[in-house]
């Protein structure tokens, strides 16, 4: 492993990079400092997190007690796009009921998720280009001292060779960052090879090479100094367990967030097709997602994996708790709405 020297003066830049540089060189392995990492992007999220989802089930309830007036305002004015429109204005601005407020709530809570996880993923590849290259660069430094030792006593060159593969053969597993039953965090956790082919390593390691003589070089080089690991070492790098955990509680945490922002059930039976149809289209994306990051998760890093497990396990946590809030503050606010929603637009 790196000592700290190397890692103060090479290590990428960057804010997320930074924040994995300290929770690293605490903790001493990265799954656990990813792990609460995440813990702690999760706790600062969680104020925007919860007016999110009370901005969303205030609306919600608000449409829903609502739904007999804009009946009798579609049925009075459904001629007149112009007064029903102005009507319905004034309907929500009477009762307080501010549709644009739910929406910038709703988009804001979605960018702000979108660019830490983008903006993590980047961070995160970085890293990850960072100690894979580390780690070979150890291993040829490995290599290349005993194979000039050798051949300083009087080995010949493939007595040499010999002897470098089997020193990096040794120092492998002190090196390679493996996890419970992934054997290299860095590789997926899928049935992809545990040690990275040539090909797999200038994938990961971001190598580009000028002419195609330098990288037929860099090749041999590589082949020859991890020929003993990658003839004993190479299997499977995992068995997708952290893929399928992660779309079983993205799956409850969706359904448990879906099921957060509904109204109340004797509501929904009042609701329009149109309001019906959007709900039924909310639940066709509560398995469209999972199934998106599905093939995400199985083609990145397991690390990365498990900060999206970390992740998705703590809002199917904390998304109970939330709406047991939410519900708590809105229960007050319904009888309040009985009364504000009464306006008799009969009188008009």
């Amino acid at each position: 492993m790196a000592n700290l020297a190397t890692l103060l003066g090479t290590w990428p830049k960057g804010m997320w990079e930074s924040l994995i540089k300290v929770f690293y060189n605490g903790i001493g392995n990265y799954v656990v400092a990813i792990i609460l990492l995440t813990l702690v992007i999760k706790v600062v999220l969680l104020p925007l997190d919860f007016f999110q989802r009370y901005k969303t089930s205030s609306f919600s309830r608000s449409q829903a007690y609502l739904k007999p007036q804009i009946d009798k305002l579609n049925k009075r004015y459904g001629n007149n796009q112009k007064l029903l429109n102005e009507s319905l204005n004034k309907l929500y601005k009477d009762n307080n009921v501010k549709m644009g407020s739910s929406c910038l709530v709703i988009l804001l809570s979605f960018v702000m998720n979108m660019v830490v996880l983008i903006t993590f993923w980047n961070g995160m590849n970085a890293v990850s280009k960072y100690q894979i290259t580390n780690q070979y660069d150890q291993y040829l430094n490995a290599y290349n001292t005993t194979y000039t030792a050798q051949i300083s006593a009087g080995a010949t060159e493939e007595e040499a060779t010999i002897a470098g593969q089997q020193k990096v053969y040794d120092l492998y597993d002190d090196i390679n960052m493996n996890f419970l039953w992934i054997k290299n965090i860095w590789r997926p956790d899928s049935t992809v090879n545990a040690v990275p082919t040539f090909d797999d390593w200038v994938k990961i390691a971001g190598k580009t090479y000028k002419k195609d003589a330098d990288k037929k070089a860099a090749k041999e080089e590589y082949n020859t100094v991890m020929k003993l690991v990658l003839n004993k070492k190479q299997e499977s790098n995992g068995y997708f367990i952290l893929p399928v955990l992660v779309i079983a509680v993205m799956l409850v945490s969706q359904w448990l967030s879906r099921r957060s922002q509904l109204p109340p059930k004797e509501k929904r039976a009042q609701m329009s097709e149109d309001q019906l149809k959007q709900l039924k289209t909310g639940k066709i994306m509560m398995f469209v997602l999972p199934l998106i990051m599905l093939l995400f998760i199985i083609n990145t890093a397991s690390l990365f994996a498990f900060y999206i497990f970390t992740s998705t396990l703590i809002s199917t946590v904390t998304t109970p708790l939330i709406t047991k809030v939410v519900n708590a503050l809105e229960k007050k606010q319904d009888a309040k709405r009985e009364q504000e929603i009464s306006v008799d637009y009969r009188r008009k």
